[in-house]
């Protein structure tokens, strides 16, 4: 994997445990076992994630990945 391709994991790897807290907060009290596994499930999808970007970090490599927030401002979302 390339490190422009590996970088652009890095918004997913931020955004993933946001988007798993959404499905726990809205299940009910009784479902803690399908809380449970969804909780189980994010936590390993981000260490694949992890994984996936492992390669290139190891290689010496500094994963960068930014998109124009307030392009008038020259302000920028980046992960590092």
């Amino acid at each position: 994997m390339t490190a422009s391709s590996a970088a652009a994991l890095l918004p997913w790897l931020a955004g993933l445990p946001f988007a798993a807290s959404l499905p726990l907060a809205l299940s009910p009290n009784s479902a803690r076992g399908a809380a449970a596994w969804i909780a189980g499930v994010a936590t390993l999808a981000g260490c694949a994630l992890l994984l996936a970007l492992a390669g290139p970090v190891f290689d010496g490599e500094v994963l960068r990945w930014s998109i124009d927030w307030v392009p008038a401002l020259g302000l920028e979302l980046g992960f590092r």
